[in-house]
């Protein structure tokens, strides 16, 4: 690892139109937009990150 991407996080979104997520009370409740999560770089060049809900890849945010 460079010293340049030590810490650098990139946002990956996956086109779920709608998903089920856990409230703060720990019950589940419909979301609508993309899923999103903040990656390091090397967990990206490990392979492709997929999504649990339709199994597509997660893409970088633009």
């Amino acid at each position: 690892m460079t010293p340049a991407r030590r810490g650098k996080r990139l946002a990956i979104v996956c086109r779920c139109a709608t998903h089920e997520a856990l409230d703060t009370h720990g019950g589940k409740r419909q979301v609508d937009g993309p899923r999103r999560i903040q990656v390091t770089p090397g967990r990206l060049d490990g392979g492709p990150v997929l999504c649990g809900v339709c199994g597509q890849d997660f893409i970088p945010e633009d």
